[in-house]
């Protein structure tokens, strides 16, 4: 079974563009690999403009598929399916979708990359709350989300 992400980017024009993300979604890999190698806003352009994805990896750049995590394997690109990408007019519109209709029911994770008040761009997570479906928490910064996971396992690790 597939934790399944969508990834979005705020644009300089306040509209939202995404794409689905089939594989690995998670703070672990996903989460991991935005927060490690797309910090750049305009590789962050480069992996939407490739459309809906059957995993991120490091380089956006096509490559071997294996070993996988080291190239995006887009499914436009590598395997000449229609290409697809989700827009909204607005952070706002985005955040609606996300908090009150239930849009995102299939999707376990949602990244958003906007800037910040200084205007620099940040990676932000939405996770899907568990036994309750429709729902997310509220929207925080992916390093702390990570941060947060680590600290986590290692108290469950240490409890064991």
């Amino acid at each position: 079974m597939s934790t399944r992400a969508v990834i979005f980017k705020v644009l300089s024009s306040g509209e939202v563009r995404g794409v689905y993300c089939h594989c690995d979604g998670g703070l672990d890999c996903v989460g991991a690999i935005l927060n490690l190698a797309y910090h750049d806003p305009a590789k962050v352009d480069q992996l939407l403009a490739l459309g809906d994805l059957l995993a991120l990896g490091m380089e956006v750049e096509a490559g071997p598929r294996l070993p996988i995590y080291e190239h995006v394997i887009a499914y436009h690109r590598d395997y000449g399916e229609p290409w697809h990408d989700t827009r909204y007019s607005s952070y706002d519109e985005l955040y609606h979708k996300l908090t009150a209709t239930g849009a995102f029911w299939l999707i376990d994770y949602v990244y958003v990359m906007k800037p910040d008040q200084t205007g620099h761009y940040q990676w932000y997570v939405a996770e899907h709350q568990p036994n309750d479906s429709g729902k997310y928490q509220a929207p925080r910064l992916l390093r702390e989300a990570i941060a947060e996971r680590i600290e986590q396992e290692q108290a469950g690790e240490n409890d064991a």
